[in-house]
């Protein structure tokens, strides 16, 4: 029976469209495969629904600007590879890099990478490696360059592949991290610096505890005789002096940093500067045999100077020749003037230093040699005071040395003083100083120091009187009526701050000397103290001839 039925088709019609579909479906699949692959610049598509049977281009221009657009502002290396490696698209980085475009080129003949390696055997990262592996992610490789210079990369690549999942594409990103790695290794050293540091720091605290505590068993046993008695405390004295310069040093090292050093400036003799230095040095000098020549100009040649810093300065110096000059060596003071400057060279024949460690024997931590054999002791912070001190008085300060076993000579310029005139009178020794006894109340939590305080005052002719706590202090002092009070502030309840205010509140102790002792003594500090109502600020531990400055004022008011 003949079908009859417009909408109603022969199988055969049906087979035909239906191959016609399938057909289409593979053009379709086939076009998606190459527009994925990069293969396609363009499409021409014809529209059966248009009368006039229009065909219409459809360029992929858009998306080619949009990926070329990206690959020119990252930051980033980024480089597109077909599946043999020839780089087909490239970032602008890529061609910074290189000064030139590697467009048509194989990956391995533009970037040679290498596993980083601290034995300097170098493994390459070739293209099969990175094209064998789906994805690459924060891979650590170091490009060579040129004048042995050397790049560290954080390598990510990813494969793209086809419709029928072959790979067609290497996507290759070089992230920059050769300033991150200069870094790391700069935080490394100054770790190692600082550990090398505490370690030092723990090993020169410790040497003085052993012959103090030696000596303090000596003098406490009654067969000692009085010359190794005296021996003894010469001992003991010297540890503590020892100890004393290394907290000194290390407060130094933190007020320079902060640029909290002041100068008292006055117009001194370079004659006298030397003194004090060698002064502090000799007992060293002597103890390793060394010979000490010093030549100074005929004339008076002044500066204008603290004398305490400009001291230290000279003695820095001669102490490190002294130390790291072999027992029987010859360390020499030479001085010159020339227009208008000193130049003072303080030459050793000691263990030198060597090549590498020049150029940083000023910067804080270093030392000119690590070594067990050769412990001289310090912190390798002596030469940065030097450097920073001599820097504050306008002054330069340069070493040389023609390496390990050839000695050490620095060479320290200064200005020489404008005024010639006013030399500083040396300060008086304890002994001279006129005294008057004085009332003095101490006031201390820590025993030991309240008692040594007061033993001291009451030797050179005052009249101590010990408060171990502060609850008493007020009333102590109303009944007392004392001549100056010397204030600890870290004391247990209230604290020496509260304390003063407190006692200025009372017109009895109006003409009262109120001297705080403490060991904070930063410039903030001292500041706290001034407000709270102190009218001195001495830091723990302070020398006698501090305290004697300041109570000889009492007689004076």
């Amino acid at each position: 029976m003949k079908n009859t039925n417009p909408d109603m088709r022969s199988y055969e019609q049906l087979a035909k469209e239906n191959a016609d579909l399938q057909q289409r479906l593979e053009v379709a699949e086939e076009c998606i495969r190459a527009i994925r692959g990069g293969e396609v610049d363009a499409l021409v598509v014809q529209d059966e629904r248009d009368p006039a049977n229009k065909l219409t281009v459809m360029r992929i221009v858009a998306e080619e600007i949009l990926a070329q657009s990206i690959l020119e502002q990252v930051a980033d290396a980024v480089v597109v590879c077909n599946s043999e490696g020839i780089i087909e698209r490239a970032s602008k980085a890529v061609s910074n890099l290189y000064h030139a475009v590697p467009l048509g080129k194989h990956f391995e003949d533009v970037f040679s990478l290498f596993v980083p390696s601290t034995n300097n055997v170098r493994q390459p990262v070739t293209f099969a490696v990175l094209a064998s592996q789906e994805n690459i992610r924060n891979y650590e490789v170091v490009l060579a360059g040129t004048h042995s210079e050397s790049f560290h990369f954080l390598l990510n690549a990813r494969v793209l592949r086809s419709v029928d999942d072959q790979p067609v594409k290497l996507v290759i990103t070089l992230t920059d991290i050769s300033e991150n790695k200069k870094s790391e290794a700069i935080l490394r050293e100054a770790d190692r610096r600082k550990d090398e540091f505490l370690a030092t720091l723990a090993h020169e605290l410790r040497n003085p505890i052993a012959p103090l505590q030696n000596a303090l068993s000596l003098i406490t046993l009654p067969q000692t005789s009085p010359a190794i008695r005296e021996r003894a405390h010469e001992i003991m004295r010297r540890q503590l002096l020892q100890m004393k310069r290394l907290v000194d040093d290390l407060l130094d090292v933190s007020r320079i940093t902060r640029n909290r050093i002041e100068l008292d400036k006055n117009i001194l003799s370079l004659a006298q500067i030397i003194e004090n230095a060698v002064e502090t040095v000799t007992p060293l000098i002597k103890e390793r045999s060394h010979k000490l020549l010093i030549n100074l100009p005929a004339e008076t040649v002044n500066l204008e100077a603290d004398m305490v810093r400009l001291s230290q300065v000279f003695a820095n110096v001669l102490n490190n020749a002294a130390k790291y000059t072999s027992p029987g060596g010859e360390i020499r003071v030479d001085a010159v003037i020339a227009e208008n400057m000193l130049t003072v060279t303080i030459r050793d024949n000691g263990i030198g230093i060597e090549g590498a460690t020049l150029p940083r024997i000023f910067d804080l931590f270093v030392q000119a040699d690590y070594s067990l054999e050769r412990s001289f002791g310090g912190l390798g912070i002596g030469l940065t005071l030097v450097k920073n001190l001599v820097e504050l008085h306008n002054g330069t300060i340069e070493v040389k040395s023609a390496g390990l076993g050839e000695g050490s000579e620095f060479i320290i310029r200064l200005p020489l003083a404008e005024s010639s005139s006013a030399l500083q009178e040396s300060p008086k020794t304890p002994q001279e100083r006129t005294t008057t006894s004085l009332k003095i109340l101490v006031v201390d939590d820590n025993a030991a120091s309240a008692d040594t305080i007061g033993w001291l005052l009451e030797v050179i002719g005052h009249k101590p009187h010990i408060l171990y706590d502060g609850s008493k202090l007020v009333e102590w002092a109303l009944e007392l009526r004392p001549d100056a009070i010397l204030l600890d502030i870290g004391l247990p309840g209230k604290n020496g701050y509260d304390l003063c205010k407190e006692l200025r509140t009372y017109p009895q102790l109006a003409k009262t000397l109120l001297i705080a002792q403490t060991g904070w003594g930063q410039e903030k500090d001292k500041s706290r103290a001034l407000e709270a109502g102190f009218d001195h600020h001495l830091i723990k531990p302070f020398q006698l001839p501090q305290l004697q400055a300041l109570l000889e004022k009492i007689s004076q008011i």
